[in-house]
Formats: C-alpha cells, structure tokens, sequence
C-alpha cells in the first residue's frame, strides 16, 4: 500500500517527538537537478569522503562517436568538466578506488569500448589535480563488468572472475597479480570487505558465491555457495555508504512465480548468512539502493531495522523512485519522485556533515527530461540520536563522549574484550584486547568526526558511536 507522501511526513514528525530513537528528523527534500546542461549524462558514480570531498564521474557524449568522463568535485554549484577524453573511443563506466597517499587522491577506472573490444583503464588523480597517464589494467573480447572494494578490485571478462588488490612498495602504489576467483556464466559481483560475492548461473539456476581473502596467507579461500534459486540479479551492499562494523547488509533481487522481489542478506559472522524479503514486487528484476545509516546490531527482535532502501517502481507510464525506510520503522514503500519520467539507478549516499551529530543522506538517480538523461537528487538530513550519553551494556561503559586525547573503556567484570574502532568509511582503525577493568585508547592524533567504537567478548558484542572533537 502506498503512502501520501505529505501524510508521511507529519507521521514522521509526530514520531520523532514521541520517540526515542537514534534518527531525531527525517524529511526527504523534492526532487533537484544536480546538473542542468542538456545533454546526455549516464553510468554516475558517487562519492562522498568523510562528509566533506564529494567526486561525482559520469560518461558524456562528445560527438557521435566520442564519449568522454565527465567529473564534479562541488555537489552544489559545482561546475562539469571533462575529465578524461580521446577522439572517437567511447569512455564508459567510471568509478573510484582512493589510496590516501600524499601525492595521489584516487584512482579512476574506466572502460575503452572502440571496434567493439572492451578494455579496462585507470588513470591516478593527484592532489593538484593532475592525471597520470591511462593504464591498461584488463582485456575483454566480450562482455566485461567490474567492482570496486576497500582497496581491491574484481572484474568479469570472457566468463571469468578475477580479483586484485592494491601493495605499496618503495613509495608507490600498484596492482597485486590478479587470483582468477570463478569460472562461468557470472551475472553480478559485490564486495564485504574482505569477502567477495556474485551470483552465477546456467539456464536452470543461478547460485550465490562468496570467497573470503585470508588476509594472514594473502590468498583468497575457495568459493562457498550461500543460496540457490531459479533466477537472481543485481548485488547491491551499504559498503557503498558506510561500512557497517557490526554486521553487514547486502541484496540481491530473485524470481519466483513470475515475479521479482528483493532479498536483503544480513551477514552474521561467522559466515552465517540471514534472509528477510521484502513485502514489495515486480515483474522486472528491481533497480536499487540501500542505506545503512546506524552500526547494525543483534537483537532479539528484528536483524532487519536499520536500513533504507531506494527502487524503481512502475506509476502508470513512468518509473518512480519509491523508498522503505526502515530506519524510521516504515516497512511499505512510499513514493518519493513524481517527475512523471523513466527514472533509473537510484544511489544512496552519505553526504556533508550536519553540525557534530549528523550528515545529509542523498538519493541519486537518472531521469530522462525534456529527451535527455539527466542526473536528479534528494536528501534527507539524520541526526545521531543520544550521543552524548554514555551507555552501558554488560559492564561495558565508554567515555567521554564526545572525546578528545583520549577514549576510555570501563570494563568492570574484567571480561576478555576484543577491541575495534572503525571510522565513518569503515575503515578499521585500532585493534586489541585486553581484560582490565580500565583502558585508555590515545586519540589526539586522530581525525576529529565519528567512530563507532567496538567491544566484543565470547557471548556478545557493544557498539557505541564516539564523537572526536
């Protein structure tokens, strides 16, 4: 059942003021134009760091036969310019892997398409924001698909899997031989830190694969089977926001009985996978997003209550965007477009930060209007709720919060914890143990913004959110 957008919001509202929960207001904006050029604009990649770099790449036509990248490096007012061009080759797909070192922002993929061959490239972007000449980084005669993760990359190409992550040495970055992951009909890849999913499959079947990187042995483990069914598409994980340190969400969309649904897979260490489908249908395989904005957690009532997820919905002869918004506790889909256009790609984003406690959470999507794919936006702003207070859980007390030097663990049943602290990206940046009834973790020397601050012992885990400033 549909929900009036306006008579969301004034539920939404009367919710916040009556209850406790970790987002204090939610209210998604009309749909905006990022860029108003008319001429079009497909395959965008999005990209916002810690809340303040955003880089936006797209593909755009040229002329007839050249298409370049395209970037943005300002969400608002920001000004579009080709990034990368060659006379008649067509430039596709682009994405980003950041390095983080001192000379060099990031890398950027691209595909080659001339004469029907597809290659796979990457240039280095610098801080001054020069580029490196383009390398070749893969070949295809076919089809060829790739995925960026934390620091590694997968790619299909002529009904392989292969992966390769990225080593420093004497003060450069470069590309590990790639491990050939798979062979077969592959449909779809993912990356879970540092385990790597997709979905294969003949005419009767499809499965759904991951293999785990030993990170000690430096080699990947042979590939697991997690469910099979009759036909699966489009892997789809919050890495693309925030990592969650807890437990992991990942989606795929899969048929049954003629129609499409959305399976959303939370990922409960030790690779124990748990499912829960969403009550929405299609008779195409969907078009989505998802959004974690808070540490998933178990509990013993719903794994599911902590996501958004962004589809594309059929409205008479147009394609909407329509959200669940399980962070609010909104289980049935809403609408949220009313371009009365084909709209396409939906992405979710963690945007610029909101004061100390929050960030704007964006949609981002592909519309064709006035005949020309253009890129559209909404967003929404989230707020951490009860950050200042410090939370106990089975002796567990964490403080101060927000903090400074230091970040202080009460531990006072002198259990075994197993100590991690990851920050906004998800990128894990302290770990240790100890069993003392108090430890000091320095913290000057680190970013100021959030973290989420982990203490494991044998028959649970705390997550508690630690604001630097």
């Amino acid at each position: 059942m549909m929900k009036n957008y306006a008579a969301f919001k004034h539920i939404l509202i009367a919710m916040c003021m009556l209850l406790s929960v970790s987002i204090k207001s939610q209210t998604w904006s009309e749909p905006q134009a990022v860029t108003s050029t008319l001429v079009d604009k497909h395959n965008l990649f999005s990209q916002c760091n810690y809340g303040e770099q955003w880089i936006l790449l797209w593909e755009q036509p040229v002329d007839a036969v050249t298409t370049a990248i395209y970037f943005q490096e300002e969400f608002h007012n920001g000004e579009p310019a080709a990034l990368i061009s060659e006379p008649n080759i067509h430039l596709r797909n682009p994405g980003v892997m950041d390095i983080g070192s001192n000379d060099t922002l990031y890398f950027v993929f691209y595909e080659m398409v001339s004469e029907g061959h597809k290659d796979l490239y990457y240039t280095k972007r610098a801080a001054d924001g020069g580029l490196s000449a383009p390398v070749m980084f893969a070949e295809s005669s076919g089809d060829l698909d790739y995925i960026i993760g934390q620091n590694k990359i997968a790619w299909i190409a002529d009904g392989f899997l292969y992966a390769s992550q990225t080593d420093y040495y004497a003060g450069n970055f470069y590309f590990a031989e790639p491990d050939t992951i798979f062979e077969g009909e592959i449909k779809s890849i993912m990356f879970l830190d540092e385990i790597l999913c997709w979905i294969a499959g003949d005419d009767t079947q499809d499965v759904l694969f991951y293999a785990h990187w030993d990170w000690q042995n430096q080699t990947w483990e042979e590939p697991v089977a997690i469910i099979a069914g009759d036909e699966m598409a489009n892997l789809e994980t919050t890495n693309n926001t925030t990592f969650p340190p807890g437990l992991p969400l990942f989606s795929f969309t899969f048929r049954q009985d003629n129609l499409w649904y959305i399976n959303q897979c939370l990922l409960d260490y030790p690779y124990n996978f748990l499912f829960d489908t969403l009550d929405v249908t299609e008779v195409t395989p969907f078009d989505f997003d998802l959004y974690a904005q808070d540490v998933i957690t178990k509990n013993d009532q719903d794994y599911f209550d902590a996501f958004c997820t962004a589809f594309i919905l059929p409205v008479n002869d147009y394609r909407e965007i329509f959200i669940i918004d399980q962070n609010m506790g909104y289980e049935e889909p809403f609408q949220l477009s009313s371009l009365e256009t084909i709209s396409k790609n939906p992405q979710l984003i963690m945007g610029e930060s909101i004061g100390t406690y929050g960030n704007w959470v964006y949609i981002l999507w592909e519309a064709e209007v006035e005949g020309f794919w253009q890129f559209y936006y909404s967003r929404a702003a989230f707020y951490w709720g009860a950050i200042e207070e410090n939370q106990q859980t089975n002796g567990i007390a964490i403080s101060p919060n927000p903090a400074s030097d230091f970040i202080r663990i009460n531990n006072e049943k002198e259990a075994d914890l197993a100590i991690e602290i990851f920050d906004m990206a998800g990128k894990r940046v302290y770990k240790d143990s100890f069993n003392q009834i108090e430890n000091e973790i320095k913290t000057a020397g680190w970013n100021r913004g959030v973290y989420f601050v982990k203490a494991s012992d044998e028959r649970s885990t705390f997550t508690q959110k630690v604001i630097l400033n």
